[in-house]
This record gives structure tokens, sequence and C-alpha cells, in this order.
């Protein structure tokens, strides 16, 4: 898992999907609710530290088989959820960077 700007990128690797258009919308969407928990949470806006407490609590959440938490996500995408926490507890602690988005590389080998 790569980097830009201090926040990890969410690599998908899916090797069962030979072509970009398996990638589904269902799980475009589950991309974009965690790109969104990982911008809360690692660079929240001014004013809106309650957004980081709440992506926190969703991302760093035990519970791991139900629905739409991380770990239930993470299992459709092929993330592994471990490395992920690691990776996003390494960028929090590094606080010189302002990002505005974060970046997603869809692996599809």
């Amino acid at each position: 898992m790569s980097s830009r700007n201090g926040i990890p990128e969410l690599e998908i690797n899916n090797p069962s999907n030979e072509e970009a258009e398996d990638f589904t919308p269902e799980k475009r969407l589950l991309i974009a609710i965690v790109q969104r928990a990982l911008i809360d949470y690692i660079a929240p806006e001014k004013g809106k530290a309650h957004l980081q407490y709440d992506a926190g609590a969703w991302i760093f959440s035990e519970k791991k088989d139900r629905p739409f938490t991380l770990f239930w996500v993470c299992e459709i995408l092929s993330v592994d959820p471990i490395h992920l926490h690691k990776r996003i507890q390494i960028a929090a602690r590094s606080k010189a960077y302002k990002p505005k988005c974060v970046i997603m590389r869809v692996d599809t080998k």
C-alpha cells in the first residue's frame, strides 16, 4: 500500500476480475466509503473533529462480521484490514500534510 500526501492509497487487488468492468458499482461505493473515512480520520476539515471521531470509531471497530464494518468492506474488496489499520495509524501520526483527496489505484491483474 503506497501513499500520496500522507494518506494511504486504497489498493485493490482482485485477481479474479480480469477486466475493469468487473469492478461493480457496489464495490466502487464501498471504496468511496473507505476513502471518505480515511480523509475524515486523517485530515478532518477544520471545525469537524466529530467526523474524525466517528471515522476513527468505524475504522478501528473490533466488529468483524457485521455488514458495512471496515473488516466486512475489506473482505469484499480483498484488502488486508490489519495492514490498512497500520498504514492509517502511521499516516495519522504524521501531520505534515493537508490532503484534499485520497488517491485510489485499482489493480485488476
